[in-house]
């Protein structure tokens, strides 16, 4: 079975600070690339986070998880795939992986939740504005939990 495309590509060169002194990415590096691929595919839907903050909306990690396959290089070219695993008016969830195209391999994969917050730092409620632009960068999938739609 083909897996599904991904809902947003990002792609990006290894930079020289990013590589411990093995000449392998350093793991911690990883969480920035999937961060970045999380903004990325913000700005595809018409906004950017930036303006989410302005306007009070925030979405912290309340999980991040990553498994390690292999190390990535100095100035390799990686594409971070992007799925959205879910959208609700309260939370999302993202599904990464991390690829090397040139040599072939997958680097590494990981999951991040997330919840929407206000300026306060309490869980709100997103609006159908931003809900209908996720929902199509995802192709229409959703997914809702009981009590919160």
């Amino acid at each position: 079975m083909t897996p599904p495309s991904p809902h947003f590509v990002h792609r990006l060169r290894v930079a020289y600070p990013d590589v411990d002194r093995m000449g392998f990415v350093h793991h911690a590096r990883y969480a920035i690339y999937l961060e970045a691929a999380r903004i990325e595919l913000l700005r595809a839907t018409g906004t950017s986070y930036r303006e989410w903050e302005d306007r009070g909306l925030f979405l912290p990690v309340t999980h991040l998880g990553i498994d390690y396959a292999k190390p990535g290089l100095y100035d390799d070219d990686l594409e971070v795939l992007l799925w959205i695993t879910q959208i609700t008016r309260l939370r999302m969830g993202f599904r990464y992986e991390v690829r090397c195209e040139a040599r072939g391999l997958t680097l590494v994969t990981g999951e991040s939740r997330h919840v929407f917050m206000n300026k306060e730092g309490r869980p709100t409620r997103v609006g159908p504005e931003i809900l209908d632009a996720l929902r199509a960068i995802s192709g229409g999938g959703e997914t809702v939990e009981p009590g919160e739609d």
